[in-house]
């Protein structure tokens, strides 16, 4: 077994005797630093997370599992396995949680349930409780994208297992408190621009989103001026039509609240009367 040059990533259950024999001859110490050697590579790829690592997490159980199958010095070095693969993947995860779920952020937090799932099963397997209740508390996270990547964890996962009840009564808390919230009565129109600019033109976008009786907005504004609203719409996917007239000087930009905001709302609460209906069923959570 080839030790340097080597990435983590590259070591799988059948290596588990012979890491094994080395973890018991040089110590804790010499592993660790190992260990440590072998993670040097893992640096952020695509939304801050390279693939290769994300694609051996979901094997993690397995792995650890081997391991700590050949003695107490290699599953000391499977729980620093799963310790260091949480510390990568919630340090690239943990920063970009704040913020809309977007289709885009919400199609890269389904992806990363899987690999979550991994660790998490791992550490469990292992009793490693301060990687569990790390992976719990940022699981938790208040926001949508938070409860997206918590989902995706839990049907990864499939069925009830051991690590993962908390995460699931936490998960059923919340769609609760989402499905008790008054729905949207016909013709409010009204929209909360997410944070992310306080700028004058921001300011004034933000006055005409929120009115509830307000559905268009003819806006005169220069070609920069344009371009900056252009880009906080699309950029937070707003249920917002923009287009520019170009009549006049300067050009007006013509603002229109469409029924997708309407449709978008329907379709939520329908996923997660779903996603409920799935906990109750399956990780057998109270109604």
């Amino acid at each position: 077994m080839l030790l340097r040059p080597f990435a983590l990533e590259r070591l799988v259950p059948p290596h588990g005797p012979v890491f094994a024999a080395l973890a018991a001859h040089y110590g804790d110490t010499w592993t660790d630093g190992l260990l440590r050697h072998w993670t040097e590579g893992w640096r952020p790829g695509s939304y801050g997370l390279a693939q290769a690592p994300l694609e051996w997490f979901e094997d993690l159980p397995r792995l650890c599992a081997a391991l700590s199958a050949e003695g107490n010095a290699s599953t000391a070095a499977a729980r620093r396995i799963v310790e260091l693969s949480w510390t990568m993947f919630a340090g690239h995860v943990a920063p970009a949680l704040d913020g809309p779920l977007t289709s885009r952020r919400q199609a890269w937090l389904t992806a990363l349930g899987t690999p979550c799932s991994g660790i998490i099963a791992a550490a469990a397997g292992l009793g490693s409780t301060g990687v569990l209740e790390n992976a719990h508390k940022l699981v938790r996270t208040a926001g949508d994208r938070a409860h997206a990547l918590a989902m995706a964890t839990l049907r990864a996962a499939g069925t009830r297992q051991r690590g993962f009840d908390e995460l699931a009564l936490s998960c059923a808390d919340r769609i609760r408190t989402l499905l008790a919230q008054p729905q949207r009565p016909p013709g409010d129109w009204s929209i909360e621009l997410p944070t992310g600019c306080a700028c004058e033109l921001c300011e004034t976008l933000g006055t005409f989103l929120r009115d509830p009786g307000r559905r268009a907005l003819d806006w005169p504004l220069a070609k920069d001026r344009r371009r900056h609203v252009h880009a906080r719409i699309d950029e937070t996917e707003l249920p917002v039509h923009h287009e520019t007239r170009r009549q006049g000087r300067p050009y007006t930009l013509v603002l229109t609240k469409t029924e997708a905001l309407f449709e978008r709302e329907r379709l939520a609460r329908e996923r997660h009367q779903a996603d409920l209906a799935w906990l109750t069923h399956e990780w057998k959570v109270s109604t």
